[in-house]
């Protein structure tokens, strides 16, 4: 004789698994919506390197020849041939620090912004200096957990600038590569 207290859990999930589609017809997709920016709108040029939104909600955009603030209405042409220029005006990679002041790679060095005086530092490769950049050309910057920039170059690999030392320490020798175009950082 069969056990009907073990058929009518398998009738409820039988009827669950048929009527599971019809429930999932009644849900609407998400729609999703793309504004296209360009020229008509303010940003300096179509094609664009690099995006990074700051901890003030800001949107910096690095299109080719400039760097841009997008505040949510406008985009603001940021002056990197002011009288604390930037090493190049081709930004390839934004990050910010704990403080929120912000890191830019160009193709000719890291410049450090500081957010409220308005002060800008640039870091060079300096072939006598070992504790300098391994390569002028920056194409990725990241921050770890303990506060260590991670800038990846290409042509000179990876470099780690500690905060306490202000000196870079070079990675060459242990990566496939020695063109780094983009970092993350795993919890």
């Amino acid at each position: 004789m069969p056990n009907r207290n073990l058929n009518k859990p398998l009738l409820l999930l039988g009827a669950i698994a048929l009527l599971f589609p019809y429930f999932l017809c009644g849900q609407s997709a998400p729609q999703w919506q793309f504004d296209h920016y360009d020229g008509s709108v303010g940003l300096a040029h179509d094609y664009v390197l690099c995006l990074y939104q700051d901890s003030r909600q800001i949107l910096w955009a690095g299109p080719y020849r400039g760097l841009q603030a997008w505040d949510g209405y406008q985009f603001n042409q940021f002056n990197l041939l002011g009288k604390e220029a930037f090493t190049n005006t081709v930004v390839y990679a934004i990050t910010e620090d704990r403080e929120g002041n912000l890191w830019f790679g160009t193709e000719a060095g890291l410049n450090f912004y500081h957010v409220r005086t308005g002060a800008i530092r640039q870091y060079f490769h300096d072939p006598e200096d070992p504790s300098s950049l391994s390569h002028n050309h920056i194409r990725a910057l990241v921050f770890d957990s303990q506060g260590y920039l991670w800038v990846g170059t290409y042509g000179g690999g990876l470099n780690r600038w500690d905060p306490a030392t202000d000196q870079f320490s070079r990675y060459r020798a242990t990566l496939p590569s020695t063109h780094i175009n983009v970092l993350l950082v795993t919890p």
